[in-house]
């Protein structure tokens, strides 16, 4: 399979999930996981840098054990869906650049911090679905990197 025909299919896949949450949501490839509110576009990515993704990781399981062993990919997608979500709670904090601080601290920005809790409480609350849908997502990812990577 071509490299834009793995990214048609990773993007159906996210799509076909986060239309499941409300159907006026939509996504796209970009070079980070990311939300535009005004949009309700989702960006995701099939790179994570590995300091930020660990830390993101073990924030994320630290306040959300069931998520523990997740992929990556599938807690990165729940929180941004979680920022689509928590719109409305949101508080305006872009003066604070996540360049001049920690990756803690920036986690526990209250925009960051209400996004997460949507992921994780999303997680608890529907765990076989979120099982499968890790699952899923780890699978296709595999088989892409296998695929493109070799």
């Amino acid at each position: 399979m071509t490299f834009d025909k793995w990214i048609e299919r990773i993007n159906t896949e996210v799509r076909d999930f986060i239309k499941t949450i409300d159907e006026e949501y939509d996504c796209r490839m970009g070079t980070d996981f990311t939300c535009y509110l005004d949009e309700s576009v989702i960006e995701w990515s099939v790179l994570c840098p590995e300091k930020c993704g660990q830390s993101f990781y073990e924030n994320f399981v630290s306040r959300y054990p069931k998520a523990n062993g997740f992929n990556l990919f599938t807690l990165s997608l729940l929180h941004e869906v979680g920022h689509l979500e928590t719109e409305g709670e949101m508080i305006d904090d872009t003066r604070i650049r996540k360049r001049t601080i920690t990756d803690e601290d920036y986690f526990n920005l209250f925009n960051e911090m209400i996004a997460t809790d949507w992921a994780g409480r999303w997680i608890e609350k529907n765990f076989k679905k979120a099982v499968a849908l890790d699952k899923q997502f780890t699978k296709t990812l595999k088989e892409f990197y296998a695929e493109v990577l070799d």
